[in-house]
Order: C-alpha cells, then structure tokens, then sequence
C-alpha cells in the first residue's frame, strides 16, 4: 500500500559515497596504511616507510559491478581491496612467476581507453599486448590469487621466453591453469563454455577447443559470442537460428553485466577468429 517502503530497494550509494565507504573498509582492515582520496573513485595509499611512489588505485570497475548488484555491495568491496592490497604487498618484489602469465582478450576500446588514461601518469607504462584481430587484442599479465597484474615493458627482461612466442608460451600455461575446468554446456549447435568465470574469453586462443575433433559440433564454422569476460557462446557458421539466439543472448548482457567485452561475434577461420559479417 501507499507508503509502505518495507520492500523497496535502498537507494545506491554515490560515486563519493561509495569511494568513502571503501575507504573505511581500507582503513579497518590495514590500519597502518596511509590513504589519500584523489577525487571520487580514485585514492593513493602507501606502506609506512615506504619510499616508492604510493599505490593507485581506480574503483570505477568496483562501483560498476556494485550498481548491477547492490545487495553483493560488501563482497565486491572485500574482493577489491584483497586484489589491491596484493597488488600493493608484491610490489615490494618486482619478480614474475613465468609459470603464471597468461593471455587474457580485452576489445581494442579498453586498450585505446587505458593508454589515453595513461598517458596522464608516466608511472604506469602501457600493458604488454599483441593485435589479436581488428576488435580484438592480447593482453599479457601474471595470474595470482586475488588479481592479475599487466605485464609492461619493463618486464621484457623477465620474460621466460623470445617475445614472438609469448602468446604460444601464455596459452601453454593458461591450459595448465585451467585444467580440467573448462566446461562445455549446451547441444544441438547452440553451445556455452564456461572457465571458472575469469578467462572465458581467453578459450579463444586454445586451438583444441574448435577444431574439427573438437567438443562442439556446430553447422559451418565456429562463430563466438563474448559479450562479457565470463560468458563465450557458440553456434555455427551455418546456423541461423543459432546465429540469432546467441547474438540475442550478447545483446541482453551487454546490458545487464559490469564487464562488458563487445557485441561482435567471432568465426573461426583459418586457426584463428575474425569478425563475423554474417
């Protein structure tokens, strides 16, 4: 009835609001650090006595996915502060676990948007990436517990292997990590493939999964939906109806999902994916 707000959702907190509600988070969970809030979304902090140049630290992806779910506020603040603060604690080594760098697909847009943003503070270089296809690029990074970090120039130095057998080195070792928890639902030529929920889009690289002996047995060619970086549809080349179903699927997702990829579908040609006109 009028009035009654028993059942009404609380109102979202503000980008200001939520940047101070982090830090207090911070704050009570490495009381030590000394914290400074740059403008909405965006602090520096630091370890006392630590003489490099403070940790940087953007939210904007954090308040994202806490505006598509409200109620999960607390465990995407939680997660977040566990990634920077492992980012912050390995810092002190600049060593690379060779065994852990993987190849991780982002669309040319967030290249092009990171560099831009980049370009204002000469502290963070540019990530190590390879041309992928025309939307698409590799991005190398090291893979841990709570994050990844992106490899950069300076790291070339530290690199297990010749820099034009990078990606073959990175795919090596993103299906060792991987194992057996790539999964493959669906039937009928309409297909998802699921890894655990952080590189689904990086099942792009693994040539076993879309070769004639493959686990998917589509119409045509493989054609790829990545709308989101957990979620890689498949259908076929020949398969209209599939076409349509998983381009559908993209579409809705790009909507309700906070890490948005691209709406382009993919098909496999020639041992590698290009954008699919059809």
């Amino acid at each position: 009835m009028a009035g009654d707000v028993s059942n009404q959702e609380p109102e979202l907190l503000s980008p200001a609001s939520f940047t101070e509600l982090f830090v207090a988070c911070l704050r009570q969970i490495r009381p030590e650090l000394k914290i400074e809030v740059i403008e909405d979304l965006e602090l520096k902090f630091s370890k006392p006595g630590d003489d490099r140049k403070p940790h940087q630290a953007f939210l904007d992806n954090a308040f994202t996915v806490y505006q598509k779910d409200p109620e999960a506020r607390d465990e995407i603040i939680d997660q977040f502060i566990a990634g920077q603060l492992e980012t912050l604690d390995k810092s002190a080594t600049d060593d690379i676990n060779p065994k852990r760098i993987i190849p991780v697909i982002k669309d040319r847009q967030w290249l092009e948007d990171i560099s831009i943003s980049l370009k204002t503070n000469a502290e963070f270089p540019i990530p190590l990436h390879d041309e992928y296809n025309s939307e698409l690029q590799v991005i190398y990074a090291e893979d841990s517990e709570h994050n990844i970090r992106y490899l950069n120039g300076d790291n070339l130095d530290q690199l297990p292997c010749e820099r034009n057998e990078l990606l073959a080195y990175s795919t090596e070792n993103l299906k060792d990590l991987l194992g057996n928890g790539i999964e493959v639902m669906g039937g009928d030529g309409i297909f998802m493939v699921t890894a655990g929920g952080n590189y689904e889009t990086s099942l792009l690289l693994i040539y076993d999964l879309w070769t004639a002996n493959g686990p998917m047995e589509v119409k045509g060619q493989h054609v790829v939906a990545i709308p989101t970086r957990d979620l890689l549809l498949v259908s076929g080349t020949d398969d209209l109806e599939g076409i349509a179903r998983i381009r559908e699927i993209a579409g809705e997702m790009i909507q309700e999902n906070a890490y948005t990829l691209t709406p382009v579908l993919f098909a496999w040609n020639d041992g590698r994916f290009e954008v699919f006109e059809g």
